[in-house]
């Protein structure tokens, strides 16, 4: 196939093949689902022409209204192409092998999307190094900066696909909605707590929920509860832990499968048959797509790279950071009071949020004034952007000795209702259950 003259890496141009390959035999699949990619991405966003011309042409044909077939595909594509239409038809029937179906169709087109800002990234960059390649002489600081302020800007400039109609914005929602009739669940992913599922429907594609509590009351156990309910449904969690070392997690995540407490495994104090349940954990855990990063004092920004190379080798589905506060994550700007800090971050993660479209859990500490009482959006610490910039605040609260009943909370829910609900927090094994739960029992013992 022709190609642009943009270089690439050989290891990126070889994904971005796939990406727009996959895309087009998704479209192949399911012509109607063109109007769900057109505010992603459009014919300039390919970096194969000839999958740039198949794509204005699925386009264009879906708007003439006219059957998409074969050869109508091809006949157009020739338009703009010195191929023969028979080797055009050839291509196309090839793609529409790519993939089975055409339910991944936003899915891939966000890839392309990506990695048409990838390509506008580098190009400034290429830019940058041929401005310093034949210098002679020192360059002029301002007049190297205004250049490479002027190809950043022009790399940034917004698509006109980007700005949808009233029918555009509501076929992404319609298309949501039909697939949750259809499977008689939430357009949200569920969190597998049962209230919380069914009054709130779960994590929404898009939306930032802060998850905020006092110190050990259990909000990293609850976020990590969540991440692990929705890794055994088979989605694809990325969780960066900024607060706990590579071994507390893993403590924790073994304890959750087996039912053996926390203390337990840090003793090493073990039964064979808990020996053997360990074994059998790790071997059900590795089959799970929650991929979890220890770090601590990174950026916002560190945290996307980190998600985006997640998503490019398992996909993504959720995002979960603990915790924001206290030099976890560092703001760009040096400058500035704690709550500067805070707003930086904050707005930062929201940003993030959009820009991923996925659903993202960040965790939160409570001032002291929450302490021993029903915590309220006051209550959020240093930073009144964190209510403004949230789409749902969770609060977490119960007695210090009382571990049987924990109230949740929202607080704040931009599309929901707010309102309370009673979780059960087993200490032991640092997890969160519904009320009234069954018993533990390790899932080997089950006949």
């Amino acid at each position: 196939m022709t190609m642009s003259f943009e270089t690439m890496p050989i290891e990126a141009l070889s994904a971005c093949e796939r990406s727009e390959k996959k895309l087009i035999g998704c479209l192949l699949h399911r012509p109607d689902f063109i109007h769900h990619v057109t505010g992603i991405v459009a014919g300039t966003s390919f970096y194969d022409r000839e999958l740039s011309a198949l794509f204005d042409a699925l386009a264009e044909t879906s708007k003439r209204g006219l059957q998409i077939d074969t050869w109508t595909l091809a006949g157009m594509v020739f338009q703009k192409s010195s191929r023969a239409v028979e080797a055009i038809a050839f291509s196309v029937k090839d793609l529409e092998h790519e993939v089975a179906n055409g339910n991944d169709v936003v899915y891939h087109a966000q890839h392309v999307a990506g990695w048409h800002e990838f390509r506008k990234v580098r190009g400034v960059g290429l830019q940058l190094l041929n401005e310093t390649n034949h210098c002679t002489e020192p360059p002029e600081q301002m007049q190297l900066l205004a250049v490479a302020s002027k190809a950043i800007q022009e790399a940034s400039v917004t698509r006109e696909s980007d700005v949808l109609d009233c029918a555009q914005l509501v076929d992404g929602a319609l298309a949501k909605i039909d697939r949750a009739l259809q499977s008689n669940e939430s357009t949200g992913l569920a969190t597998g707590l049962d209230e919380i599922d069914k009054r709130w429907g779960g994590l929404y594609d898009g939306e930032l929920t802060i998850l905020a509590a006092r110190p050990s009351i259990g909000k990293t156990a609850l976020a990590m509860t969540i991440a692990l309910n929705l890794a055994e449904q088979g989605k694809s969690v990325f969780f960066a832990s900024l607060e706990m070392t590579r071994d507390q997690v893993g403590y924790r995540l073994l304890s959750r499968m087996t039912g053996i407490p926390c203390d337990k495994l840090r003793q090493a104090i073990l039964s064979e048959d808990e020996r053997l349940r360990l074994t059998d954990a790790r071997q059900k855990l590795s089959a799970l797509k929650l991929r979890v990063w220890c770090a601590s004092g990174v950026t916002v920004q560190e945290i996307e790279s980190r998600v985006r190379l997640h998503s490019s080798k398992h996909g993504l589905d959720a995002i979960f950071i603990d915790y924001m506060g206290q030099g976890k994550i560092k703001p760009i700007s040096r400058h500035g009071t704690a709550n500067d800090a805070i707003t930086e971050v904050i707005g930062d993660i929201a940003t993030m949020t959009k820009r991923l479209e996925k659903p993202v859990v960040c965790m939160c500490q409570l001032n002291r004034v929450a302490e021993g009482q029903k915590p309220t959006l006051s209550n959020l610490r240093d930073s009144g952007s964190i209510e403004q910039d949230a789409d749902c605040v969770w609060f977490l609260h119960r007695e210090r000795r009382d571990d049987s009943d924990t109230q949740f909370n929202v607080a704040k829910c931009r599309n929901g209702e707010i309102g309370d609900a009673s979780l059960v927090f087993d200490s032991d094994r640092a997890t969160f259950d519904d009320p009234s739960p069954e018993p533990f029992q390790y899932a080997g013992d089950r006949r």
